[in-house]
């Protein structure tokens, strides 16, 4: 197995292991209640998750929305601003990125392509956004230069 595959697979244990020990989101805790009897909206689900060279990404739905669009996340190395929250610096613990109609989200060698979704367009559109390492022009936003945040690249 290649390295970067193994560290993918590791990337995908360490979540599940995440959302199950501390009940996180969709796994019915810390998710905002539930929709039971009381009417209340179901809580938002963790709907994807992708792995990067030594980093990890993850997306929340909220199921009302058609496309499923959400919010996301990003944990791990962020040595070239990878998790696109702005900094340079590691985390170990789930980040919120800016944004909250993310559809897709893959993780690379130092950097992060996602896709977001504009449901009030119909039918629905999409734009590309990329961040993190770049010194092979990667993001495709037709520079050389590193990103710590998202940058859209496309549409």
């Amino acid at each position: 197995m290649r390295k970067t595959k193994l560290v993918s697979v590791i990337s995908a244990i360490i979540f599940v292991a995440f959302i199950t020990a501390f009940n996180y989101g969709g796994c019915g805790g810390g998710g905002g209640g539930s929709s039971g009897s009381s009417g209340a909206p179901a809580p938002a689900t963790w709907a994807q998750f992708a792995g990067g060279y030594a980093h990890t990404l993850a997306r929340k739905t909220d199921n009302s929305a058609q496309p499923p669009v959400g919010t996301l996340w990003a944990w791990g190395r962020n040595n070239y601003g990878q998790l696109g929250d702005g900094t340079t610096v590691n985390k170990s613990a789930p980040v919120q990125i800016a944004g909250t109609t993310w559809a897709q989200v893959a993780g690379g060698y130092g950097h992060t392509l996602a896709r977001k979704t504009d449901n009030s367009a119909q039918p629905p559109v999409g734009t590309l956004w990329a961040w993190g390492r770049n010194d092979f022009g990667q993001l495709g936003d037709g520079t050389t230069v590193a990103k710590s945040t998202p940058t859209q690249v496309g549409q």
